[in-house]
C-alpha cells in the first residue's frame, strides 16, 4: 500500500502545486498499526521492559498523528519545501 503511494507523491512534485501524500500516509499507517499492536502485545507479556516500550508506542503514536495532521491539514510547510527543492535545480530523476 506504501508503496502505492509513491508515484503520486513525485508526480505531485513534478506539477508543484500540491503535495499529494494521501496513499503514502494511508499505506503508512497500515504498517505502523500492525507494529503498534506487536508493542502493545510486548508491552502487556514484558513487565520488566514496560517503561521503554510504553514510550516506543507512544512514539510511534504521534509520528502517525504527525503524518495525518499533515495529510489532512494540506499544511504549507510541506509544499513550501517542495516548492524550495524544485527551485533549486535538482530533479529525482536525474535529469
Amino acid at each position: 500500500m506504501l508503496a502505492l503511494g509513491i508515484p503520486a507523491v513525485f508526480e505531485s512534485i513534478e506539477e508543484g502545486e500540491h503535495l499529494d501524500l494521501t496513499v503514502l500516509v494511508v499505506g503508512y499507517v497500515i504498517m505502523r498499526l500492525g507494529l503498534v499492536t506487536q508493542w502493545i502485545r510486548a508491552y502487556r507479556d514484558d513487565p520488566e521492559h514496560r517503561a521503554s516500550i510504553r514510550l516506543y508506542i507512544v512514539t510511534l503514536l504521534a509520528a502517525q498523528v504527525g503524518w495525518v495532521i499533515l495529510v489532512v491539514l494540506d499544511l504549507p510547510l510541506a509544499s513550501a519545501i517542495v516548492g524550495g527543492w524544485r527551485s533549486s535545480g535538482w530533479s529525482w530523476r536525474g535529469r
